[in-house]
């Protein structure tokens, strides 16, 4: 590719070096514990998982051995569900997308138990033990690792016969799915290992179609994680991550791995309605309770929070339940308001991080006069070495008011630089 050089390209490398080492002020983060609606305990009970249902968005809560149904509006307890046996754990809980049906697996050889969401009682028990359910797109069709088989098993609940399995024997010894995560349209499984490999504790992370039961790509090893607690797949496909023993691996679905620096410890995580945000909570600047609002995937916190609890789930309109012993509901002033920020009209390159394209906006750039003239023809990209790249020119007339938008799909995903004629160069990136 042709260097582009010129007569400050040594301060351009400097620039560009010393952007990398991301040196910049200290600002406040803003606060949303101000955005909480109620607040609820139910000591000595607690909340194993949560779910919105997706018909009426009230809150389904495994709650010890039962299933609450929960008001978001103020909290209360609408109703419990019939047949829960005490002692018997669930620990998770799924509903189908169209609402009528409830999938929990239990702490116990109970089975996978079927709960009908109108009458509010159980339908079914599954005469097998499942874990790490998920329920695929068709309404009827479970999947989930049997460990009794070693196997990733999906089975009509309706008809109650296996579809299909794929075996995962992968050590010479003890093979197991730590945890597993099924996509919110069906199509993949990320999926954490746990073997035994030459008398040696291994933990994989890997990416698997959910139609054929195949593996799609290998995200690595993390041998100092010693379990996995969490994993989640953005509801966009874009994101993937992997979560215990305060480790949080983070990747782009395609498999390159997000570094996250700012955290030391990380306890739990959960993925934004639409995929774009994270929320983490862990230790962020020796601050050990803390969550904070990220836009994916820079590890640069944009919001926080200090009195969210293990269970993050977010409903359509972007609120959040959060909950364990004491249950807690926050608007969505954290997506309209802190999150979306940088979303402001005088914000020099927009979307940032990007994917298909860029605008820059000549506006915000104070030292260079309004819409001068020429200057699509002095906009350049240079990559992190200060090597010129050459996307598609913008047009020689702005999108909107001194707005230039640039094609940059054909660019590989990294960190990128725009410079207008002598003026400062502006650091974006690019993901894919």
């Amino acid at each position: 590719m042709k260097k582009y050089y010129f007569s400050h390209n040594v301060l351009l490398l400097v620039f560009i070096l010393f952007s990398l080492l991301n040196v910049a002020p200290a600002q406040e983060i803003p606060n949303g514990d101000g955005d909480l609606l109620w607040e609820r305990s139910i000591y000595p009970r607690f909340v194993n998982d949560a779910k919105f249902h997706p018909i009426n968005g009230n809150i389904i809560a495994a709650v010890n051995h039962e299933i609450w149904e929960i008001d978001p509006k103020d909290g209360h307890t609408i109703r419990v569900f019939e047949g829960g046996v005490s002692g018997r754990e669930i620990q998770e809980v799924f509903i189908t997308s169209d609402g009528q049906y409830l999938a929990t697996n239990i702490w116990s050889t109970t089975g996978i138990v079927i709960w009908d969401y109108n009458s509010g009682n159980i339908w079914k028990t599954l005469k097998l033990y499942g874990q790490d359910l998920g329920i695929l797109p068709n309404d009827h069709d479970l999947i989930f690792y049997y460990p009794d088989g070693d196997e990733i098993c999906v089975y009509n609940f309706l008809t109650e016969t296996k579809v299909k399995s794929h075996s995962i024997i992968k050590g010479s010894g003890t093979n197991m799915v730590d945890r597993m995560a099924l996509s919110k349209d069906g199509k993949y499984l990320a999926i954490g290992f746990a073997y035994v490999l030459d008398n040696n504790w291994k933990y994989t992370m890997e990416l698997w179609d959910a139609e054929t039961l195949t593996k799609i790509r290998d995200f690595g090893e993390d041998n100092t994680i010693g379990e996995f607690k969490d994993v989640q797949i953005s509801s966009n496909n874009k994101y993937v991550a992997f979560q215990g023993g305060g480790h949080f691996n983070f990747f782009f679905l395609s498999g390159e791995k997000i570094n996250f620096n700012t955290f030391n410890w990380i306890s739990f995580f959960g993925f934004s309605y639409d995929g774009d945000k994270t929320i983490i909570d862990g230790d962020f600047n020796n601050n050990p309770s803390y969550s904070a609002v990220i836009n994916n995937p820079v590890d640069k916190p944009i919001y926080s929070f200090t009195k969210t609890a293990n269970i993050l789930r977010f409903n359509k309109n972007d609120e959040i339940f959060s909950g364990r012993i004491t249950l807690l509901f926050f608007s969505n002033n954290w997506y309209t308001v802190g999150v979306n920020e940088n979303k402001e009209i005088n914000q020099p390159i927009f979307p940032n991080p990007a994917t298909e394209y860029i605008e820059v906006n000549v506006g915000a750039i104070h030292e260079l006069p309004r819409q001068e003239e020429g200057v699509s023809d002095a906009i350049r990209i240079f990559d992190i070495f200060g090597d010129e790249m050459h996307p598609p020119r913008p047009s020689g007339t702005p999108q909107e008011g001194n707005k230039y938008r640039i094609d940059v799909s054909t660019l590989q995903a990294g960190v990128y630089f725009v410079r207008i004629g002598n003026e400062k160069p502006m650091k974006f990136m690019i993901v894919r």
